[in-house]
């Protein structure tokens, strides 16, 4: 099973970690992101989001799974 970051689900934290998301994707596609490891790249640049504009701790999905391998 596939762990995730809890917050992710807590109504008090979903719209925020959806909104970062969609930034962090916006950022990644307008810096020519694309291709393998894009998926890991967006949600370390969702993570860098959610702690420097709204000082949430989250956990990436590589993080939570260190033995499963993300693109």
């Amino acid at each position: 099973m596939i762990k995730s970051d809890p917050k992710g689900r807590d109504p008090k934290y979903k719209h925020i970690i959806e909104k970062a998301r969609i930034e962090a994707t916006e950022i990644v596609e307008k810096d020519g992101g694309g291709g393998f490891g894009t998926g890991r790249v967006i949600e370390n640049e969702q993570q860098r989001i959610l702690k420097e504009k709204y000082n949430i701790d989250w956990k990436t999905r590589a993080e939570l799974n260190p033995y499963v391998c993300f693109d």
